[in-house]
C-alpha cells in the first residue's frame, strides 16, 4: 500500500500541470471579458438616453394630437351655429373628403319665404341687397369773376356781401371779413361812377378797384367751397355764382368768348383784354395783330390766359393793336374766335 502511494502521486502530478496550463489559458479569456463589458457599459448609456428622447418626442406628438382633435371639434360647433338651418347645408362632426363632382347641374336659387324682404323672420333667407349708392354733391362757387362786365360784378358782389352776412352762423370764420368787402365794394362803385368822365385817372382807379375786389372774391369763393364741400344748399346761402361739375365732359369746340373789352394798362405799352369765355375754368388763347384783322397771316399768339382777363405788354405807343380770344376746349379742341376789338395804345 504504501508502495502505492508514490505511484499516484506521479499520476496526480502531470494533472495538476495540465490544470495549471488551463488556468493559465483561462485568465487572458477573462480579462478580455472583462474588457468587452467596460465597452459595452458605455453603449448601454447611450441607448438608455436615445430611448428616453424618443418617449419625450412621443409625448409631444400625442399633445399635438389632443390639440387639434380639439380645435377639430371647436371648429365642427361654430360651422353649426353659423350656417343657417334654412339652407339646408348638413354639417357633421366628422367631416369626410368628397371625389369632385362631375354634374353640371346648377344650384338651384335662393328664393325668399315672403317676396320682397329679405330679413322677415329668425332666419335669414338670402343674400345682402347692396347699398344705395351716395350721390356725391358737386356744386362749386365761381371764383373767377374776370369775365364779367363791371357793371355784372357790382351787383353780384353786393349779393354775396349781404346773403354771408345774414348766415353768418354758416360762414363763421371766412377769409375776407364782411367789413373788408363791404369797403372793396363801396370803392369800386364809387370808381366805377367816376369812369364815366373818361378821364384816365378814373380809368385806372376803377382798374385798380376791380383787381382789388375780384381777388377778394376769388379767395372768399375758395373758401366758400371749402365750407360747401359741394353743397348746393350752403353754396347758394353765400351768394355766389355757382356750377355743376358733374356734368358730362363736352369735348365739342367752345363757343367764341363774347363782350371782348380793351383797355389801357398801368404802364404805357400795355393794355388790358376783359372777356367773357363760354365755359368756367377756362384757358384762352389772346392774338394780336398790329396790321389788317381780315389778313389771318398777320395775327400771332399774344400768350395763354386763365379765365376772363388778360394784361398784355410791349406794344408801341400810338399803335392801334387789334386783339381776338378763343377758348381751349377738353382735348386740345379751340373754340371759335371772338370778334375782334381794337385799341390806341397810349
Amino acid at each position: 500500500m504504501r508502495s502505492s502511494i508514490p505511484a499516484i502521486g506521479s499520476w496526480v502530478s502531470p494533472i495538476g500541470s495540465s490544470f495549471q496550463a488551463i488556468g493559465s489559458w483561462i485568465l487572458p479569456i477573462r480579462s478580455s471579458f472583462l474588457a468587452i463589458g467596460s465597452w459595452i457599459l458605455p453603449i448601454g448609456s447611450i441607448f438608455l438616453v436615445m430611448g428616453s428622447w424618443v418617449l419625450a418626442i412621443r409625448s409631444s406628438f400625442l399633445g399635438i394630437g389632443s390639440w387639434v382633435l380639439a380645435m377639430r371639434s371647436r371648429v365642427s360647433a361654430f360651422a353649426a351655429r353659423s350656417v343657417p338651418s334654412s339652407l339646408g347645408l348638413p354639417l357633421s362632426s366628422s367631416p369626410r373628403l368628397s371625389p369632385p363632382s362631375t354634374s353640371t347641374t346648377m344650384p338651384t336659387a335662393l328664393t325668399w319665404d315672403q317676396p320682397g324682404l329679405t330679413w322677415d323672420s329668425a332666419t335669414w333667407d338670402g343674400t345682402v341687397a347692396p347699398p344705395p349708392r351716395k350721390t356725391m354733391n358737386n356744386t362749386k362757387a365761381i371764383i373767377d369773376f374776370s369775365g364779367y362786365t363791371s357793371p355784372e360784378l357790382g351787383p353780384d358782389a353786393h349779393t354775396i356781401h349781404d346773403k354771408m352776412t345774414t348766415n353768418a352762423a354758416t360762414f363763421a370764420t371766412p377769409t375776407v371779413t364782411m367789413t373788408a368787402l363791404a369797403t372793396l365794394i363801396t370803392t369800386f362803385d364809387t370808381a366805377l361812377s367816376n369812369r364815366a368822365s373818361g378821364a384816365k385817372a378814373d380809368v385806372l382807379a376803377l382798374s385798380d378797384a376791380r383787381d382789388a375786389l375780384e381777388e377778394a372774391l376769388g379767395v372768399l369763393g375758395g373758401y366758400v367751397n371749402g365750407i360747401a364741400k359741394g353743397d348746393p344748399l350752403i353754396v347758394e346761402q353765400s351768394g355766389f355764382p355757382s356750377y355743376e361739375t358733374t356734368r358730362t365732359a363736352d369735348t365739342s369746340p367752345p363757343a367764341s368768348p363774347t363782350n371782348l373789352r380793351l383797355r389801357q394798362g398801368g404802364l404805357s405799352g400795355s393794355i388790358v383784354a376783359r372777356y367773357k369765355p363760354d365755359r368756367q375754368q377756362s384757358v384762352n388763347e389772346v392774338q394780336t395783330t398790329t396790321g389788317d384783322p381780315n389778313n389771318e397771316a398777320d395775327w400771332h399768339t399774344k400768350g395763354m390766359f386763365q379765365g376772363g382777363k388778360a394784361e398784355m405788354s410791349g406794344f408801341t405807343p400810338g399803335t392801334v393793336v387789334w386783339v381776338r380770344v378763343r377758348t381751349v376746349g377738353l382735348k386740345g379742341v379751340m373754340g371759335a374766335w371772338s370778334d375782334p376789338a381794337q385799341i390806341r395804345v397810349l
